[in-house]
């Protein structure tokens, strides 16, 4: 712990506050060169820094610490003692135990070399040996045990790299470089991405469209970042879905995005409320198709003269017709077929 001193310092101070049990402590520890350290708890002065165990959990690694992954399993087993002793004053003492009996039965195989009589005694050693050893074991086995699961946890809770993401959209979404980067790139939008795409709704290159077009234009000209607002995965998938099913229009579609930023209505209640659910009743539309092609007899004579781009107008004024409600898709076709069965 020497080595913590600054190069041409004599000495160093660590202090800690921390809270265990609910209960605030505070340490110090005095560091000098060639001299004992000094430790107090809560202002007062402690003579052994095994007081601590227990109460403060903590390894310093150093860049020489890297022998734990470099050299064998018995450097990795000091530093699973160490910690293991800070929190387990039992091991502490199976350990300590262990190692002296350990020492003791090297001693005495030494000794049987010179007096045989000794030998027998060694059965002794062996039995305290064991029993000791045995113990250290099955604890370090439950603390490994604990310490996987508790690492399981963790990288659970790790974030997928950017690269990664990037790999992804490209492979599963089927995006552009250009569409992965700037969605893998961006935390929030990824989440956003992932939790809509996780609902298995809505086709996810259309969730991906919608983020990389309205949901980031609105979001750069208001200088928001996706947290300061209202919307949800929950929310968009909802809204792309009743795109997917013709209940409403992409531009419909655009506007409820808007309120989903700013309100916390849901979906069905902003559609309600703005009134922008399509008309696909087939024979009130056929009606609209009708009365259109009626009031533009010019539209109709240039489409069967081979000006497909008529049928462009015409859409439109079914559109205005009926007010932005009627499905585009359902009156394209009605339009093709009627305008096809026309002399």
């Amino acid at each position: 712990d020497r080595e913590i001193i600054r190069f041409g310092e004599e000495e160093a101070h660590i202090r800690m506050l921390l809270s265990k049990e609910h209960v605030r402590h505070k340490i110090d520890v005095h560091l000098k060169k060639n001299k004992s350290k000094g430790i107090a708890i809560d202002g007062i002065p402690i003579r052994k820094s095994g007081e601590l165990f227990g109460l403060v959990h903590m390894i310093c690694f150093s860049p020489e610490d890297l022998a734990m992954i470099k050299n064998g399993p018995g450097e990795r087993r000091r530093f699973l003692d160490l910690e293991l002793c800070q929190l387990d004053k039992v091991y502490l003492h199976n350990i300590s135990n262990y190692n002296k009996i350990v020492n003791q039965r090297n001693n005495l195989l030494k000794q049987i070399g010179f007096d045989s009589a000794l030998k027998d005694t060694l059965d002794i050693w062996d039995m305290q040996m064991v029993n000791y050893g045995r113990k250290v074991i099955e604890t370090r086995r439950m603390f490994i045990a604990q310490l996987n699961e508790w690492l399981e946890q963790i990288r659970s809770e790790i974030p997928e790299l950017p690269q990664s993401r990037y790999n992804r959209y490209m492979e599963e979404i089927g995006l552009q470089p250009k569409e992965a980067r700037i969605l893998a790139d961006s935390f929030d939008k990824a989440c956003l991405l992932d939790e809509g795409v996780n609902m298995q709704r809505v086709d996810a290159k259309n969730i991906a469209n919608w983020i990389l077009s309205d949901i980031s234009k609105y979001l750069n000209d208001k200088n928001l970042e996706l947290k300061d607002t209202k919307l949800t995965a929950q929310k968009l998938v909802d809204m792309i879905e009743l795109i997917e099913k013709n209940t409403i229009s992409g531009n419909a579609g655009k506007k409820v995005l808007v309120q989903l930023f700013e309100t916390d209505d849901s979906v069905d209640t902003i559609v309600d409320k703005l009134g922008l659910k399509q008309a696909s009743d087939e024979g009130a539309i056929q009606k609209l198709v009708d009365e259109v092609l009626a009031a533009n007899p010019k539209s109709v004579a240039d489409y069967k003269k081979g000006k497909k781009n008529a049928i462009g107008f015409l859409v439109g004024q079914c559109m205005k017709a009926s007010k932005g409600k009627g499905n585009p898709k359902m009156i394209n076709q009605l339009l093709s077929k009627t305008l096809d069965s026309v002399e």
